[in-house]
């Protein structure tokens, strides 16, 4: 039977710190700098510099790990990293930044949270890193009772001052046990957490701003979303008011002609579709169902004339040709792409405003309704 041996030592642990490992000990303690998203190759062989690198331990029992040479049992593993362009919240802690950001005030960027209170949560602290429990009650007594006699900041700081001097932290009054002492400095912080995030102020008690929370940014007429974001004449949308049509099925929606032309969608030409394209590109921008644009192998785009018939037809017969390329000119694209009208069948977007969340944004197949200038929808729409 093994015996452990036990050695008595001198020295006496003053405390403990818990912290995140900072970017420069990552990198010390990394092997391995990670710079591919790809896991296994083709074969099923780890990728250099992949997840399963083998310099981060062995990926097969018949493997060997490439840092200490150890098998897939005898390797502990090893630390890579992964150099990130940019910053990235840890979600750990998530919900500490979340009651961060909620008790800051948006204009001054300081909790909201009045000075007074602040140094009565110093104070009270700095006593029970002492020990001295009682004192924090009396401290928290001084504050009531200023507060009830609405006397000046100055007289608060002068108060206390004079409590702290009358009764100064001495780490030789320990007056509870270290059970108490983590009990009491959670309910510190539970209730200074409570007046600086969760209690609901008009105004800052800093620089007396309105205060405005991140819900009441975004919401109503003058939030982001509907001062900024919502009924502005944008491309490639078209609005107007909705009329109810029984005629037409629950998941479609009736599109005006009108629309219909200045809503496009971009077709790759290929040997099967070329005649139907070319035909559109000769019907124009104003003939329904037509074409307004055309986009060449390098990226330009070519406006369709409506009174120029000969342009349409001479680019309508280069559709399968390839264009010259300059040589400074990088090709993106192997064929052309034809802009053609919104046609019949085909699926479009729609909100109904000022609603602007997923359930309110539904994809219709839209059927084109010559004459009309109203969107059209079921009734039970």
């Amino acid at each position: 039977m093994d015996t452990i041996n036990y050695y008595s030592s001198d020295t006496t642990i003053s405390g403990l710190l818990f912290s995140n490992y900072t970017s420069e000990e990552i990198r010390r303690l990394s092997v391995k700098e990670l710079t591919s998203s790809l896991a296994i190759d083709r074969l099923g062989a780890p990728v250099p510099g992949g997840p399963y690198d083998l310099t981060l331990g062995p990926f097969d029992k018949n493997d060997r790990c490439f840092t200490c040479g150890q098998g897939f049992v005898a390797c502990p593993g090893h630390l890579g990293h992964i150099s990130l362009v940019l910053p990235v919240y840890n979600p750990v802690f998530f919900r500490n930044l979340v009651n961060v950001l909620r008790g800051c005030c948006l204009h001054c960027h300081i909790i909201q949270c009045s000075n007074a209170e602040k140094y009565l949560f110093s104070m009270q602290m700095l006593y029970l890193k002492h020990g001295q429990t009682d004192e924090i009650d009396n401290l928290q007594s001084i504050y009531k009772t200023w507060i009830l006699e609405r006397k000046s900041l100055d007289t608060f700081y002068e108060q206390i001052n004079e409590h702290m001097k009358l009764n100064p932290p001495s780490s030789t009054k320990v007056e509870s046990t270290t059970e108490n002492l983590l009990a009491i400095r959670q309910q510190l912080i539970k209730d200074f957490e409570a007046r600086a995030f969760k209690t609901k102020k008009k105004f800052c008690p800093n620089c007396n701003t309105p205060v405005r929370r991140a819900g009441r940014v975004i919401e109503k007429k003058e939030g982001l979303f509907r001062m900024h974001m919502m009924g502005k004449r944008v491309n490639y949308a078209g609005r107007s008011v909705i009329s109810p049509d029984p005629f037409i099925a629950i998941y479609e929606i009736g599109i005006p002609e009108i629309f219909a032309k200045k809503l496009t969608y971009p077709e790759l030409v290929t040997p099967h579709n070329v005649h139907e394209l070319r035909q559109l590109i000769l019907n124009g921008p104003d003939v329904h169902p037509g074409a307004n644009f055309v986009e060449l192998e390098d990226g330009t785009i070519r406006r369709l004339l409506p009174n120029n018939l000969s342009q349409r037809t001479a680019i309508a017969k280069l559709l399968l040709t390839r264009e010259k390329q300059h040589a400074s000119s990088t090709t993106v694209m192997s064929t052309k792409r034809v802009y053609r009208h919104l046609r019949t069948d085909d699926y479009a977007l729609a909100n109904s405003q000022p609603t602007l969340h997923r359930p309110s944004i539904q994809a219709h197949m839209a059927r084109v309704l010559p004459g009309e200038k109203t969107l059209r929808l079921h009734y039970a729409q």
